[in-house]
Parts: C-alpha cells; structure tokens; sequence
C-alpha cells in the first residue's frame, strides 16, 4: 500500500524539519549569538506554531 501523505502532514513535516534545524544549530551556538537566536524565534509568528501543535495533538 503506497505512503499517502495529506497537506496538513507534509506541512508539519516540514516544519518538524525546520525545528530539527534550528535545534541543531541552536545546539552550537556562543552566549554571544543568542540574542541573534532569540530574535529569530521571536520572528516566527505563533499562530504557526499553535496551529501545528494542536494539530499535531489531534494525530
């Protein structure tokens, strides 16, 4: 049976992928960068990630 994926699934896939991302990065950065960091998260809108989680909740 072929691996079906529906929009809403790849849309938290790749923000999953995004997050992974970040996460490594975040995982390497100096006490100097963070600010950087900070301001980057801040950035992304929280609707997004609400969206996702309650989502991902429903799953």
């Amino acid at each position: 049976m072929p691996n079906i994926k529906i929009p809403e699934q790849e849309r938290i896939q790749r923000v999953c992928d995004k997050l992974n991302q970040l996460a490594s990065v975040a995982s390497k950065i100096t006490l100097k960068q963070k600010s950087d960091l900070d301001k980057l998260l801040l950035s992304i809108p929280h609707d997004d990630f609400t969206s996702i989680l309650a989502t991902i909740k429903r799953i």
